[in-house]
């Protein structure tokens, strides 16, 4: 990983970076690689000419979502004293550092949207924030990757979620399968009544009776959605 590029996000963290990025996000694919825009945002100038990005529409889009990342990162961040911060901790530990970038510039090409690495950027921030460890970070990336339209809307849902059976769709089944969210009750309407008897409760019953089933968000759900929203 060449320094140059580590040192170009460090230098793309700034507020007036901030209102080219959003110029970019809104720009069409046949103008994103303006090449005003581009050398305005050093993080994008440097990757255009390390990686030879050209004009392609998948190149193209690739420095859309890089210029999305890159607009997530400072908008999540509140004034000079914390741009301060987050540039220091950017460069703290160098090959540590270089190794994690690379990692983003992978996984933000794999995406399809720029939203995802919008996302991503909110997260990144988390961990240079020391709330989330690495692994937890690109477990998070990864995530991010295989949600389909409509997954994250409902991840993002007020839970727990009581749901008939016939309403639980292909995003339930994709979020469970990831680790997101998981049913917490079984088909059984009995509960200890503390004395190893068993009881059932009226909602139970209306549970049971009406062929639902309850829905929570897990561990990582939980740290899924603080991290990225």
């Amino acid at each position: 990983m060449d320094t140059d590029l580590h040192l170009a996000l460090c230098n793309s963290i700034s507020e007036e970076t901030q209102s080219i990025t959003a110029e970019l996000m809104e720009a069409g694919l046949d103008s994103v690689m303006d090449d005003g825009l581009l050398k305005e945002v050093p993080i994008l100038s440097v990757a255009v000419s390390l990686y030879k990005i050209g004009r392609s529409v998948q190149e193209r889009h690739y420095v859309k979502k890089l210029a999305a990342f890159i607009d997530a990162l400072n908008k999540g961040i509140i004034d000079e004293e914390k741009r301060e911060y987050y540039r220091s901790k950017m460069i703290d530990i160098p090959k540590q550092r270089d190794k994690e970038l690379e990692y983003i510039l992978v996984i933000i090409d794999r995406y399809i949207h720029p939203n995802k690495a919008e996302k991503l950027a909110r997260a990144y921030l988390r961990f240079l924030d020391t709330d989330i460890t690495w692994l937890e970070y690109a477990k998070i990336a990864e995530t991010l990757d295989r949600l389909l339209p409509g997954d994250y809307d409902l991840l993002a849902s007020s839970f727990p979620l009581v749901v008939k059976n016939c309403e639980i769709n292909d995003s339930f089944l994709r979020l469970t399968s990831h680790g997101l969210i998981m049913q917490t009750h079984d088909s059984s309407p009995f509960v200890s009544d503390g004395n190893h008897g068993m009881m059932i409760t009226a909602s139970d019953i209306e549970r049971i009776g009406n062929n639902e089933v309850i829905y929570e968000r897990t561990p990582f759900g939980d740290t899924f959605i603080n991290c990225t929203q």
